[in-house]
Order: structure tokens, then sequence, then C-alpha cells
């Protein structure tokens, strides 16, 4: 059996769950990324609306857009009137599924030192450990990455030193003091309205912890540097050089310019009962991120024994603000360059 190597023989210390000694194996992570995506999502788009209209996995689920428009000037005046007239688009809301199994044979765990409802909590534990690390945060960090603009008006001349390549600002070491102080001067020049927000990666925090903590009480007040984002988010998903060129990596967009929305199938929805106490589906909300997952239960015989197992499965759709030119976004991607 998975559990044998504990089962009922030699003198063994429990240690119950108020102690810190399992807590390195059930670590969780703070999934950065994905909590901007669930953060953004009712301000980028209805969100009940986008997670109860579709009704079938199979039913395409799409968004009516206006595309900018490039008016035509004219300098005279005339009775002839010609109208540029708006194009639109449909943007599709696409979906991943992901999930993972758990199970549990009682007449196993009677015999054993864990008990059935522990060894039960720590598969789920592990399930939703493991599906937000794998999938999740790493698909949210992959998406911004994807959609950020190759485009950045904002001139280098900004940070003496640095250079803007395929959607990458890079900048130097020497001017990282003052790159929190002109994320609203970047948000302006290349017009993207909203509050910024910065992702980044983990070692980017202390850089904004010392200028953040720099106030008035200090000999040098940089509090100020920081006071232009409205969010501050880290994640130990988002890469930086594995050459060590690179000491920060900064994904900067709006609050609410992206959003994740969460999709069940039909039989979760309405918890439908194939065999009642034994089979069926219902829907349970996930104590990491509070996103809903389907689960479709089932008790019967295997092997001769009594089992009970549970299938945890959700669709998820990444979203960003709507533009019509696929080389800009409002995500814009900097790197800080390690000290030479």
């Amino acid at each position: 059996m998975a559990i044998s190597p504990t089962v009922l023989q030699d003198a063994i210390i429990m240690v119950g769950n108020d102690k810190s000694f399992k807590d390195y194996e059930g670590r969780i992570d703070n999934y950065g990324a994905f909590k901007v995506f669930t953060e953004g999502a009712d301000t980028l788009l209805p969100k009940s609306t986008v997670e109860t209209i579709k009704k079938s996995y199979v039913q395409p689920e799409k968004i009516p857009v206006l595309n900018q428009i490039n008016t035509t000037m004219y300098s005279t005046y005339t009775c002839n009137i010609s109208p540029d007239g708006s194009t639109s688009a449909f943007v599709p809301v696409t979906y991943i599924t992901t999930g993972f199994d758990v199970g549990i044979t009682p007449a196993v765990n009677a015999g054993n030192y864990i008990s059935a409802v522990e060894d039960l909590a720590w598969q789920l534990k592990q399930g939703f450990k493991n599906v937000y690390a794998s999938v999740l945060e790493a698909d949210a960090v992959a998406f911004l990455e994807t959609n950020k603009s190759l485009t950045n008006l904002s001139p280098t001349s900004l940070f003496p030193g640095s250079n803007f390549t395929a959607g990458v600002f890079t900048v130097p070491d020497s001017q990282k003091a003052t790159f929190y102080s002109k994320i609203p001067t970047i948000f302006q020049r290349n017009v993207i309205p909203g509050k910024p927000l910065d992702l980044a990666n983990t070692e980017a925090a202390p850089n904004y912890e010392y200028i953040a903590n720099q106030g008035t009480g200090n000999g040098q007040n940089l509090a100020y540097q920081v006071q232009g984002v409205d969010r501050v988010y880290r994640s130990n998903f988002v890469p930086t050089a594995n050459d060590g060129s690179i000491q920060e990596t900064h994904f900067l967009l709006p609050v609410g310019g992206v959003g994740v929305y969460n999709w069940l199938p039909w039989e979760a929805q309405n918890e439908i009962v194939i065999i009642p106490g034994s089979q069926g589906w219902k829907k349970q909300t996930d104590p990491i991120a509070g996103m809903q997952w389907q689960v479709y239960y089932n008790y019967n015989c295997s092997g001769g024994q009594f089992a009970q197992s549970w299938s945890y499965r959700a669709s998820f759709a990444f979203m960003k603000q709507y533009s019509s030119d696929a080389n800009k976004s409002s995500i814009l991607k900097y790197q800080i360059a390690a000290a030479v």
C-alpha cells in the first residue's frame, strides 16, 4: 500500500498538527502572480457574468469589442461627410482545465498510525499546493510574459545606461534607487490608465523595503519614491537570468489590468447525485485562493476493500485588457541588472 512504511509495528512518536515538525514538508508558497489575477478579475470584467454565462465545456465564450479608430483628419470645410466607421472583433475566453485525484481505503488506515482523516487531509493539501505551484502560478507568470508589450514609449534616458530589447526594459544597478519613483512617469508616457501595481521576483523585496522604510525619521527620506505604486506583489515563480546578470524582474501593469475566471461544468454547478451518498458531483472552495472546484466522488469496492476516491477539477481563463495591436499591451516588463 502507498502508506505501508508506517503500518502499526514499531514504537512511533505521534506528532499533532499543532507542532511544526511537518510544516516544511507541507509548506505552501504565497503565489503572488495568481493573486494579481484574482484581485483584478472583477475590475477587468464582471466576474460573475464571465463565470456563469458559459453553460457547457464545449460552448465557446466570446467578448465583443470595438477596435481603436485611426481617425481621418481634415483641414477644410466640406459638405461631403466621410465617416471612418467602427470595426469590431470577438475576444475568445480560453479556459485551461487542471486538477488532481485523492483517495483512501479506510481498512488500510485502520491498521496504520496515520488515520484516514489525516491521510486524506494531507493528500488534499499536497494536491492544492502542487496544482497552484505547477499550473496556476506558473501559468499566471507565463501569461504576463507572453502578453507583455513589445513597445515602450518611455525613453531609455529616463534611466541612463538602460536599454530596451524585445519587450524588456533593462535598468542598470546604478539606477535602481529611483526605479519606483519613476513608475508613474512610465505609465503616463505609455498612456496606461489606472493605478500601477508591481509584480516582481522575491529578490526584489529588499530594495523596495529599504526605500519604503526610509521615512521622515531617517537621515534621508526616501519613502516618497514608492508612493506612486498602488500595490506590490512578490512571487518565487517570476524568473531571473540563470547567469546572475539580472537581480530583479518586474511586471508593471494597472490594478485590474488582468484577471482570472473560474468555471465548473453543469454537473458540479448543480451538484448532481448518481447514487445518494456514494457517487456524484459537488463543488468545493479551496483554502488557498478561494477558487471553486468540481469534486466528483465515487465510493466503491477496490481489491475487495471499501475505497473512497475524489476527483478535483476546475477550469481557468486568464485575461488582460484588450488591445487591437498585438504588439501593445498595458503589461510592461522591466529588469534591473546585477551590479558590475
